[in-house]
Parts: structure tokens; sequence; C-alpha cells
């Protein structure tokens, strides 16, 4: 089950705690309503996992009484609001990481909703425990993943990354973002496309679409600025956002932009060559 980012979950206690309007927050984000629509929807859906209910009323409830309208939330934020911080968070990483690798492949970390501390099991083996808050900011922050439940009883599994470094906070800390190792949605769907015949998509293309995806990657504010002072149009700007920012692919993006079949790749082919065009360096 996959994570939810803050730039999802912020528009939704946005819009369902603080009463703001879906418009107001696209605005607010510098993008398209129907995004905002398609994220509240999204937390709305895994509202009926219980540990991810649990963790999104434990962040409204003590954002409800500390939150003003019309801020954003950081993951920092979230992670405050849940009771824990990226420094807890990283530590319960970290005593993972140091497990023995072979422990480490089948080890899952056990939290149940009346459980004060997550316990670590190896098959029937205990190899240690965990603080509820951070386990939960573990799995709020991408460091975790829902791996099974049994009853009452969620099963985590721990996602190793290249490097156990402390969770940034863009506020606080510019370094760049720890790199993910899965493929980058854009590239593989510009890709497939440029291999396909009598296809507008061309290796140029691509190579502006490896550009895009790394800097979205790596600082996904600074690339959503970059992008909107393009001036692409609404558009240009919506399927170059939607194919990097929300991951999508061609045939979802149309779904989410309510664009006819086969649109899509045509769009992006254009979006890619404006944006070239207009500066953006491959």
């Amino acid at each position: 089950m996959p994570a939810l980012t803050p730039d999802f979950i912020s528009p939704y206690l946005r819009h369902t705690l603080h009463g703001e309007t879906i418009r107001g927050v696209a605005r607010d984000m510098g993008v398209d309503p129907s995004t905002i629509s398609r994220r509240v929807r999204r937390v709305e859906d895994m509202i009926d996992c219980p540990i991810w209910a649990y963790i999104l009323e434990a962040i409204a409830a003590d954002a409800a009484q500390t939150r003003d309208p019309g801020t954003r939330y950081s993951l920092a934020d979230l992670l405050r609001h849940l009771g824990t911080s990226a420094e807890e968070v990283d530590a319960a990483a970290r005593k993972m990481a140091s497990t023995p690798r072979r422990s480490r492949k089948r080890a899952l970390i056990l939290i149940g909703a009346d459980m004060e501390r997550a316990a670590i099991m190896a098959g029937d083996v205990v190899m240690g425990s965990l603080g509820r808050p951070a386990v939960l900011g573990m799995l709020l922050s991408g460091k975790a993943e829902i791996h099974s439940k049994i009853g009452r009883v969620a099963c985590l599994r721990y996602v190793e990354t290249e490097a156990h470094a402390p969770i940034p906070d863009p506020e606080e800390n510019p370094a760049p973002r720890v790199r993910y190792s899965a493929p980058l949605p854009l590239v593989a769907t510009v890709e497939t496309a440029a291999r396909r015949s009598a296809s507008p998509i061309n290796a140029g293309h691509l190579r502006i679409a490896r550009a895009m995806a790394e800097a979205a990657e790596i600082d996904p504010e600074s690339f959503r600025g970059t992008l909107n002072s393009l001036g692409l149009g609404p558009d240009l700007t919506a399927i170059l956002r939607t194919l990097t920012l929300d991951g999508l692919g061609f045939q979802e993006a149309e779904k989410a932009l309510e664009w006819p079949a086969r649109s899509a790749k045509l769009v992006c082919a254009i979006a890619l060559d404006l944006a070239a065009a207009r500066g953006f360096a491959a």
C-alpha cells in the first residue's frame, strides 16, 4: 500500500479540517483543482486502512488545536502533529538498518491499536522494539510500508534506501532530498512512447523528460516554480505537472485531466518542445 506524502495530506487537511475550498487550495499550491480533488480522494480511500486512519485522525486532532487555515503542512509539521520528529523517525530507521542483513530482509514491525511500542520480529524471534509515534512516522515518511495485517495488528516492512540520512525539512535544511531507486514515472512513460512507431515522442523529448524528472525528484517545490515560470499555459503545464509531480502515466493523466483518449502523448510532446524552446535545459 503506497505512502501518503505531504502533497496529499496537506490539501486533505486544509479542505476537510479547515474548510478551505478545493479551488482555494489549488490556487495556493499552484495546481489544478482536479489535482487537489484527486489527492483528497486518495487520502479518503486510504482511511479504509486502520493504521492510516489512526495516523490521519491523530494529526487532525492535534492540528485542529494549533493550526490556522491557509497554511501548508510540511513533513516536519505532520510528524510534529503525530507526536514525533524527523530525528526520532531517523533513529528508528537506523535501528532497523543496523540489524543483520539476513534478519532485516524478513523482519517485520508489528504495531497494533493497543500497543505502546512496536515489536520488531524476524520469524518467531523478537529482535527489539520501537516507539509507536516513531514507527507511525516511518510509515508517514516512506521509511516503512504496510506488508500485511493480522487482525488489528499491522505488519510493516522497513524500506531500505541507499543512504540512511535524516529526513530533510525544506524549510530548515535546503540540502537535496534523498533520491529513491525506483524508476521515474515520466522517464518510463516517455521511453515507452518513443519506442513505438509513428509516435510524436522522440529522443529529444526523452532528454528533456529525464532532466525534468530529475529536477522534480530532487526538489518538487522548486521544480513546480520553474514549470510555472516557463509560461506554457494551463494545459501544457498540467500535463507536465501530472506526469512528473503526480507520477501518472499517459492514460491515467487523460482520466485525471478529463482529456480524450490518446491525447496526452501529443500534448506532452508539444509541452516538452515548448519547454526546451523557453530555456529548460536537458
